[in-house]
């Protein structure tokens, strides 16, 4: 008597497991083969006319069109980006690439408004390297649109504002309570370059009860002089790369599944 073969798929089927092996199979082996590696060599950027300055001629790195200068390398006041996301003057789809020594630009926002709703966390890409995760921050504060951007503060459900009363910091109610419509929530991670620590990164957009596309854009700040070794840096594959691979993967696997 002979034994029925067994299928691949009938052997899936039955182990779920198997299932789990290859999307852990493709992450380590597929994904990786997909990251592309830069080839950068040492730059060092002046931070006064952001042109690169290198022995190799050969070298080109231009800074990005329609970016902004931060002077002296000073980052924006939350009143100036609450200003350059309202006037909207050019917004980016991800980063440019190029050098970025003490700039500053809008870049849209849109993907990390869904990965917030599904609880993912934010991705902020760019062709800079590695950023220190281990060293980000994320503040948050809250801003009165109707007293010129006033820093307030909420305090056992009321709005305040902070003062310093003999020595000790005190914290205000506001009378009368602001309307909802007059404040607004400034939300900005910052994180410096793994190599350069000097080399620092902000991102910051907005919300609000009154405009919900107001997180829609970013304002992306980049202070002090980028410099990249190719030695031991690598552009980390853009998310949206990482995601089709994983959802075509996963498609296949479906369709394959499909057909039994």
């Amino acid at each position: 008597m002979t034994t029925p073969q067994t299928t691949v798929i009938d052997t899936l089927s039955r182990h779920p497991i198997y299932i789990l092996f290859i999307f852990f199979f493709l992450y380590k082996i597929v994904v990786p083969k997909i990251r592309q590696e830069t080839n950068i060599k040492k730059l060092l950027v002046s931070s006064n006319d952001l042109e690169p300055t290198s022995s190799d001629n050969n070298i080109t790195f231009p800074k990005p069109d329609n970016i902004n200068i931060l002077q002296h390398g000073k980052f924006l006041s939350a009143l100036d980006c609450w200003k350059a996301v309202q006037e909207k003057s050019h917004v980016f789809e991800d980063a440019p690439p190029g050098n970025k020594s003490n700039t500053w630009f809008l870049v849209t926002n849109v993907d990390n408004m869904s990965r917030k709703t599904n609880n993912l966390h934010s991705k902020y890409y760019d062709d800079c390297g590695i950023w220190e995760s281990s060293k980000g921050k994320a503040f948050h504060q809250d801003y009165l649109l109707s007293d010129n951007f006033r820093t307030i503060f909420l305090k056992n459900d009321q709005y305040c504002t902070k003062v310093r009363q003999s020595g000790k910091t005190l914290f205000v109610p506001i009378t009368p309570q602001p309307e909802s419509t007059s404040i607004v929530t400034m939300h900005r991670y910052s994180t410096v370059l793994k190599d350069n620590n000097s080399f620092i990164k902000h991102v910051t957009w907005f919300n609000s009860s009154f405009a919900n596309d107001l997180p829609s854009i970013a304002v992306y700040e980049y202070s002090g002089t980028y410099s990249l070794e190719n030695a031991t840096n690598y552009v980390r594959t853009h998310q949206k790369t990482l995601e089709k691979v994983v959802d075509e993967c996963a498609s296949k696997i479906i369709k394959r599944f499909s057909y039994r």
